[in-house]
């Protein structure tokens, strides 16, 4: 059903298109000199003894060289016109620049890299950045989860800001796609909103290629619906679990924090494509946020963000977080088969501490 619909869209996009009116110019041209031309010509057709004749009138000094004059400078002048068009468009592209991040960790197998998928998008320089984590995979896991966000992480800001330094936000855009960890994806948005907007990828396993989340997917106004919600006024530190494309593992959340009351946000289908739509990633975004502003406001002090959602929403999530006046933000791995199943977790930039880190989930008390 989803490839359908992705074929639909192409299609009707591919119909749809803007053409450019210089086509249409020298097509006009080209038609007038082909009629003008036909100008003095016979046509007879013949099947048995039924003969169809069509016999157009000679031409004349205006029509021999007046028409076929004035049809070729239409052509000529349309396709002048498209060579300045180009050549602007051509000026436009050097200036502008489109730096792509790509991270890779969750995948191994060869796939095409987003860069190369951008230009059918955006003008303009590409200027890739690859954040590559295979080689830190083991049994489907990062390795290492520290050493990995201090060499490719940590350092993502200072290495974009070189890249766009100097570059007019008007002549930048920025985009990311990726399979990493939620915890990376999540502190990357956090740091890239701060660059202005950014165009977001994600790996699409129908069509095995990467999509642009845009408003072309349909939106089906899902909202978010708060399944429970034990939070006192009296919890400085509280667990946010969110259920986007599959549901949150609450019996492990609670293995892992169970001294901490859980608050859950679900979508009532909880499925694998039901996220394409940009739109939808906004207000679900938001509703994301409201819910961090509310337990902010009910005292909390850190909140342990469990995010069972795909790459672009972990992405999108993050570049809304306010982390001047909400509460301190912890994203965590959901490793399956570990114990505890949320073995570490990403702290957030704040105002007072710029720079995020991995950490463990607190230790559970003893049963003695």
């Amino acid at each position: 059903m989803e490839t359908a619909k992705y074929i639909l869209i192409k299609l009707v996009d591919w119909k749809t298109r803007q053409r450019k009116i210089q086509y249409l110019i020298m097509l006009l041209g080209a038609g007038i000199l082909s009629v003008n031309n036909s100008l003095g010509k016979a046509l007879t057709l013949e099947k048995g003894d039924a003969r169809f004749s069509l016999a157009v009138s000679e031409g004349n000094v205006i029509t021999d060289y007046f028409i076929n004059f004035v049809a070729a400078f239409i052509i000529l002048g349309g396709f002048v016109w498209l060579l300045v068009d180009a050549y602007q468009e051509a000026k436009i592209t050097v200036r502008k620049k489109v730096v792509v991040i790509e991270g890779r960790a969750l995948r191994k197998v060869a796939t095409t890299p987003l860069y190369k998928t951008v230009p059918r998008h955006f003008n303009g320089k590409i200027d890739a950045l690859t954040l590559d984590m295979t080689q830190r995979m083991r049994d489907g896991a990062i390795s290492h989860p520290e050493e990995a966000f201090d060499d490719n992480i940590s350092t993502l800001a200072s290495n974009i800001a070189t890249r766009i330094d100097g570059i007019d936000h008007q002549d930048l855009t920025l985009v990311y796609g990726g399979q990493l960890p939620v915890p990376f994806t999540f502190y990357i948005g956090a740091i890239l909103d701060d660059n202005g907007p950014v165009c977001v990828y994600d790996w699409d396993r129908a069509q095995e290629a990467w999509r642009l989340i845009d408003n072309n997917a349909d939106d089906d106004r899902a909202d978010f619906s708060l399944m429970e919600s034990l939070v006192t006024s009296a919890a400085k530190d509280v667990v946010l679990a969110i259920s986007v494309s599959y549901q949150a593992d609450i019996a492990a959340i609670r293995q892992t924090f169970p001294t901490y009351p859980l608050s859950h946000l679900s979508l009532n289908a909880t499925t694998l494509g039901n996220h394409w739509s940009l739109s939808k990633q906004t207000r679900l975004a938001l509703q994301f946020i409201e819910q961090v502003k509310m337990l902010t406001a009910c005292g909390a002090e850190r909140i342990h963000v469990i995010l069972a959602a795909p790459s672009s929403i972990a992405l999108n999530f993050g570049r809304r977080y306010d982390n001047r006046n909400l509460a301190r933000l912890i994203v965590y791995q959901y490793e399956k088969e570990q114990q505890p199943a949320y073995p570490w977790g990403v702290v957030m930039p704040t105002q007072g501490q710029r720079r995020g880190a991995v950490v463990k989930p607190p230790a559970v008390p003893s049963s003695d």
